[in-house]
């Protein structure tokens, strides 16, 4: 439930102010549903700006005061009187406390001129577990998986990008780890891939959904697993923690000075000479 209403008032000593004002309805099942224990549903306001350069980010326009149904809401963890940075997020504001079953109205009033959305809405918690089922497995054949890995050797209009091979990390940039579950948006035209729960946990603390490798905003909709690296990882163990493919599709552990065999995904990658004598040890 979104609104971009804005209303012009004068209030005295405070000069021009605009206000964002909804008005909703509140079914006595969903009141009674915002106090039942363990609280699992909540009403929460949010604002967006419409031109912000973060997308999909909370932000919260600066001296804002809301007031829901006659009562002052605090809305802000952060110094209301300076913008949002670049880095910054501002959390979604529970007043639940705040609703009455029947009609409602939320009022929100801000000297500052930007357009805002102000959008109140029904959250309901999920299980970590439920966040990670929304988590896309796309069922693709081998070899449209080396076909997408070819691709990343061609630039728009099928021409060459000029390199042959390039260079993987398998070990996640959030949590320092070697990847478990190897995810990246859909939308991201590299090869990098970071870990799911290390992500969701960084996603759940810092509210901040993007790609840490291209900053690229995205939704949890967007979120699949690479598979040709899944099963690079499944295959080989903690050794190989950085790899190579090249525009045929394979890939080689990169080993510092040393080229080695190029190997299909679904093939396990022999030890190294100094691995394989501390294993006969």
């Amino acid at each position: 439930m979104c609104i971009r209403d804005r209303f012009r008032t004068k209030q005295p000593y405070y000069g021009a102010r605009l206000m964002y004002r909804r008005g909703f309805h509140l079914s006595q099942k969903a009141f009674n549903a915002l106090w039942q224990k363990p609280k699992k549903l909540y009403l929460a306001i949010s604002c967006l700006l419409v031109e912000d350069k973060i997308q999909n980010r909370i932000h919260l326009p600066k001296d804002g005061e809301v007031n829901m149904n006659g009562k002052v809401v605090k809305v802000y963890n952060r110094i209301s009187s300076k913008d949002l940075s670049d880095n910054g997020r501002d959390l979604l504001i529970d007043v639940s406390n705040y609703a009455q079953m029947g009609s409602n109205l939320i009022t929100m009033t801000t000297k500052d001129t930007r357009s805002f959305v102000l959008c109140v809405q029904l959250m309901v918690d999920s299980t970590l577990e439920k966040v990670k089922s929304y988590v896309k497995t796309p069922a693709l054949p081998r070899e449209d998986l080396v076909k997408r890995v070819k691709g990343l050797f061609k630039i728009r209009g099928g021409v060459d990008v000029g390199f042959t091979t390039m260079m993987v990390s398998l070990v996640c940039p959030l949590s320092g780890n070697r990847i478990k579950t190897p995810v990246k948006a859909s939308s991201c035209k590299h090869p990098k891939c970071f870990d799911l729960e290390a992500f969701l946990g960084m996603a759940k603390s810092t509210k901040k959904w993007q790609c840490p490798h291209c900053s690229k905003p995205l939704d949890i909709s967007e979120l699949e697993v690479d598979l040709y690296t899944k099963a690079i990882l499944d295959r080989n163990g903690p050794s190989v923690d950085c790899i190579e493919l090249n525009d045929e599709g394979k890939w080689r552990p990169y080993r510092k000075g040393e080229d080695g065999h190029w190997f299909d995904n679904e093939v396990t990658a022999p030890l190294a000479d100094e691995e394989s004598e501390s294993e006969e040890l």
